[in-house]
């Protein structure tokens, strides 16, 4: 099995059982480090993981097997070494998704969904939903029943999709770096001055939706009742 640094594809090699020779030994940092390594990510970087303690039982890359994923923050070495530490079998790494940091997406793209935000909150969720009919541990919907091929389809084509979103992302933020006049003809950084009228958008937005609600919500019996005397007692003053 191979990758590609520049396409980030993951390679199969033909026969399944020389995957197994690549299961790397030592401790768990020097597991990781090998990992990093050959998967070309960094323990730092925000990431989404595919593990298995099952690679030994591994007689096809079509065979279903336990295989737990979730999502990492910048301190996956942590991760790593608790799962390490709950069993004598070595977890081993199916496949580690890179998702650049991309704070200002929404920003830059206003018409995307909060949901498609390319972020590893989002990526977990996604692969939730992918994989919601292979969970083989009702307690957790991290831990599904799939097989490396699937694992590694789902990998080739959605790190290229991440690749290029932060590709674009990186070109977009360039531009975004040019300052802005404001109306006293002062330079502003773009970035700042947008996401803080956006704050201030959404916030105003936000109050005049309570307020209807609050304009709109049912009134207590008591107080109903005042209101159709009111109204009545205006009515009958009118006809006077």
């Amino acid at each position: 099995m191979t990758q590609s640094l520049e396409s980030s594809v993951i390679e199969l090699d033909a026969d399944v059982n020389n995957l197994k020779k690549l299961i790397p030994t030592g401790d768990s940092m020097q597991v990781l480090k090998e990992f990093e390594n050959r998967y070309q990510f960094n323990r730092h970087d925000n990431l989404v993981y595919f593990i298995t303690w099952d690679l030994e039982q591994v007689t096809s890359y079509n065979q279903k097997i336990k295989v737990k994923f979730g999502r990492s923050d910048g301190a996956f070495d942590k991760r790593w070494q608790s799962y390490c530490c709950h069993t004598t079998t070595m977890p081993y790494i199916i496949a580690v998704i890179t998702i650049p940091e991309m704070e200002h997406y929404k920003l830059f793209y206003p018409d995307t969904e909060i949901k498609d935000i390319p972020n590893v909150f989002n990526e977990e969720k996604n692969i939730k939903k992918i994989f919601k009919d292979r969970v083989y541990y009702a307690k957790s919907k991290e831990k599904v029943m799939v097989s490396m091929h699937e694992i590694y389809d789902y990998y080739n084509k959605r790190q290229d999709e991440i690749n290029k979103m932060s590709n674009e992302y990186d070109i977009d933020y360039n531009m975004w770096r040019l300052p802005i006049k404001d109306k006293d003809g002062n330079l502003k950084c773009r970035i700042e001055y947008f996401t803080k009228l956006d704050k201030e958008n959404a916030e105003r937005e936000y109050k005049e939706k309570e307020e209807e609600k609050e304009k709109n919500k049912p009134l207590p019996l008591r107080k109903l009742g005042e209101k159709m005397s009111k109204e009545l007692i205006d009515k009958l003053d009118k006809k006077k």
